[in-house]
Parts: C-alpha cells; sequence; structure tokens
C-alpha cells in the first residue's frame, strides 16, 4: 500500500486541491490490489454519471438552458462559472461555524475506494478551527486520515494498513510566509494538494486553487439530490497544463489516462446554503468530444451534505491530543515545497 510520502513522489497530490486521501490508491503493480464493493457506499450516494442533457446524476430532470446569472442577497448580480466560483469562495470564507458530512470516491489504476467522514469549520481571522475526518475501507481494513488545525498548528494523523503517523505544521509560519509573498507582489502557487489547501485556509482555499487552476466556461443548472444547483466545468489552464505535462511524461504511456484533465463542481442554488460546494469531481474528458459532460470519466469525488450551522462549537473542539506519540514536524518542508521564499530587500547603509 502506497504512504502520502510515497505517493506525493509519483506527484498525484501535487495536482490543485486534488485531495490528500489518494494516498491510500494501490499503484499498478503493486500486488496488494484490493477493490472495495461498489454497494457499500450510503444508499443515497449518486451514481457518478455527469450531466447530460436534461438527466443528472440521480435521474432528476434539470434546466438544460445554462444558467446566465444569479442574484446575491446583496442584489448584485453574479454572471458566468468564473463569477460564481470566487462567490463560492466568498460564501464558504465567511461561514464562522460550519459542519459538513463528506463522502468520497476514488477510481484510478482499476480500483474503486469509498469512504465517509466529516467536516468542520469555525471561527474567524485568517487562521481559523478546522477539523476533517475521513475513513475509508480498503478490503478488511479500515484506513483514516485525520486533520485538525488547532490555531497554532495543523495536526495530520495517517492511519494506514502498515504504518501509523502523526506529523504537524505551523500554520503561522505558513501564514506569515503568504503574507510576506503577498505585500511583495509575489504569485502564490496554486498547485497545491488538499492537505497544503487546508494548512492555508481549509475548504475556502481549496476552491480558491481549482479558481486559479482551471478555465470555467460552461455553467449548467441542474438538480443533485433534489437540490438546484449550478454545475460548473473547467479544464487546466494552459500553463498549469503544461506543468503537469512535463511532470508526467507523456511517453510513460497509460499513467496519463489517470490524470485527470478537467474538473466538475456542484454549487447550490437552495437558499440556506447558496454558492456553497456539493460535490468536486476531477473527471479524464474524452477530448474532442462535443459534448464534454457526457464523454467524462470520473476519477475522484468529493461530496459534501447534511450541512449545518447548527452545531455548538467552541475552540476546545479543536485542540488535538497527541498523546506520547513522535511528532514529525513538517513545517519548513512545507514552505520548502509550496511556498517560495520572500524576496531580500537590502538595506541602505
Amino acid at each position: 500500500m502506497v504512504g502520502i510520502m510515497g505517493l506525493a513522489e509519483t506527484g498525484f497530490v501535487n495536482l490543485p486541491g486534488l485531495p490528500i486521501f489518494t494516498s491510500q490508491i494501490d499503484m499498478p503493480g503493486n500486488s496488494d490490489v484490493v477493490s472495495a464493493n461498489a454497494n457499500s457506499a450510503n444508499a443515497d450516494t449518486i451514481n457518478s454519471r455527469v450531466v447530460s442533457g436534461d438527466r443528472t446524476e440521480s435521474g432528476q430532470g434539470t434546466d438544460s438552458e445554462p444558467a446566465a446569472s444569479a442574484a446575491t442577497a446583496s442584489g448584485a448580480t453574479v454572471t458566468g462559472a468564473g463569477d460564481l466560483l470566487r462567490k463560492s469562495v466568498q460564501v464558504v470564507a465567511a461561514e464562522t461555524q460550519l459542519q459538513a458530512s463528506v463522502r468520497h470516491k476514488i477510481n484510478m489504476f482499476d480500483q474503486q475506494l469509498v469512504g465517509t467522514g466529516h467536516y468542520r469549520q469555525f471561527g474567524e481571522g485568517p487562521i481559523r478551527r478546522l477539523r476533517l475526518e475521513l475513513k475509508t475501507q480498503v478490503g478488511g481494513t479500515t484506513t483514516s486520515i485525520t486533520q485538525v488545525c488547532d490555531g497554532r498548528h495543523l495536526w495530520l494523523r495517517e492511519n494506514l494498513p502498515d504504518s501509523t503517523t502523526l506529523s504537524r505544521i505551523d500554520v503561522r509560519r505558513v501564514r506569515d510566509r503568504l503574507g510576506q509573498l503577498q505585500q511583495q507582489g509575489r504569485e502564490v502557487p496554486a498547485s497545491t494538494d488538499w492537505g497544503a489547501n487546508i494548512a492555508m485556509g481549509g475548504l475556502p482555499r481549496v476552491l480558491a486553487a481549482l479558481e486559479a487552476s482551471f478555465d470555467f466556461s460552461v455553467v449548467r443548472r441542474a438538480t443533485f439530490e433534489d437540490l438546484p444547483v449550478w454545475v460548473l466545468l473547467g479544464q487546466w489552464k494552459p500553463q498549469i497544463r503544461d506543468r503537469i505535462g512535463e511532470r508526467f511524461n507523456v511517453r510513460r504511456g497509460d499513467l496519463t489516462e489517470h490524470l485527470p484533465n478537467a474538473v466538475r463542481i456542484v454549487l447550490g442554488r437552495d437558499e440556506q446554503f447558496q454558492y456553497f460546494p456539493r460535490e468536486i469531481q476531477y473527471l479524464r474528458v474524452v477530448e474532442g468530444s462535443s459534448d464534454q459532460f457526457l464523454t467524462a470519466t470520473p476519477l475522484v469525488t468529493l461530496q459534501f451534505y447534511d450541512l449545518t450551522r447548527k452545531v455548538e462549537m467552541n475552540e476546545s473542539q479543536f485542540d488535538y491530543q497527541r498523546g506520547d506519540q513522535v511528532i514529525v514536524d513538517r513545517t519548513q518542508s512545507f514552505l520548502e515545497k509550496y511556498l517560495p521564499p520572500p524576496e531580500r530587500i537590502a538595506q541602505a547603509e
């Protein structure tokens, strides 16, 4: 079974926003290949077909007209896929107390894994409290990943079949570096994984990374699990696609078939959680197809459901009890990998 660090060497977790739990997938050639039973998912898990024409994954009817615009609560008008995604970033970032259940599904290298978890977001300011828990059934073994931000550190505990590790990242140092780069007008790289995005701002940062990495050109109104939604379809920006092409040499054959070339984001149109992401799905689209919604294979799917603000939260719930386990500090390696050093300003003598 490939661990997170091993998979990171292949570059999968370096795709923008790609969830860190893809580390639970076995790479080709590994003899320990186990596929999860598709029937083990929750009964209300949707079929993974993408929207096509007048139907959605769940078989509900959908408005086939493009979503030209949407009025916000302030009366402003949001137009186009890019505007909708930017609004989503703002709305999710403004949530001071939020809880959501999570489903994830991975379909790579002829394997299918499904799992569930929870996401919590609490507080205000640049460093908020966050908690993400994900569990996946792999054969007869349950693997889990827990990420907790207590306001000072992001703790990452990985329980995999062959090991358990606990590491942490000093999020204050991360925020300080981000602030320095912004003050200098430097671009912050968007090609970061799910764990990196959590460290730099949680789910809002995940959405912002998608906005920075994809060109969104398609919007459709649809119904998703009986809720009205917008469906956005985006493809890699040319410079990001070129960077991925350099990292994954096209001469490596079948490996490229397991890399996404598009992303589909489902945003709520319901009044209570308007603009909130209901699904983020990385796709492999058949290039040159006339209907990109129809000819796409989902590779990684992340769904949010049972959203609520009516839950009691306080800072103590985000304190991580580390016990006597050995801790690996990944702060410096994180900064070196994801954020360039600030430019030094020469001082006048």
